[in-house]
């Protein structure tokens, strides 16, 4: 096995006969400039790539021992990367629609009951529907 893993199957052997650390660092740094690239194109935000790019590895990393090679890795990546930037942009328009007073979510509606307790049942409401996206089941690519 080759001392630097520059190949995508180096990378797999080395994961493959127990070096995962080993190979994660060699995969990260292989793959992380086209990660990122894709999530900012399809995110167009710094920060939210970044983050994206984080889950991808993070999924990836935890995949990488299934991989079947039935693709080149970097079109597996890819793939992860879009899904996972999906998933952000669902949930970034979710819970856009459920803030209050935070932009495209707003809705004023005239005659709108503003009392106390329909101010508390929605933020109820919406601390319900954001602990059901933050405890769902990561989606498996």
């Amino acid at each position: 096995m080759a001392l630097i893993l520059d190949s995508d199957a180096d990378i797999l052997d080395a994961y493959r006969t127990g070096q995962q650390d080993r190979a994660i660092t060699a995969f990260v740094r292989k793959h992380q400039r086209f990660v990122y690239s894709v999530a900012f194109r399809q995110l167009s935000h710094v920060e939210d790539a970044q983050d994206a790019a984080q889950e991808v590895f993070l999924r990836a990393s935890q995949k990488l021992g299934e991989f079947k090679g039935e693709s080149t890795l970097q079109t597996w990546l890819y793939r992860i990367t879009v899904n996972v930037c999906l998933n952000m942009r669902r949930k970034k328009r979710f819970l856009s629609f459920f803030a209050i007073g935070e932009g495209e979510g707003e809705r004023d509606v005239k005659g709108a009951d503003h009392s106390p307790s329909t101010h508390a049942e929605q933020s109820e409401f919406e601390a319900y529907f954001r602990s059901v996206l933050d405890t769902s089941p990561a989606e498996t690519t």
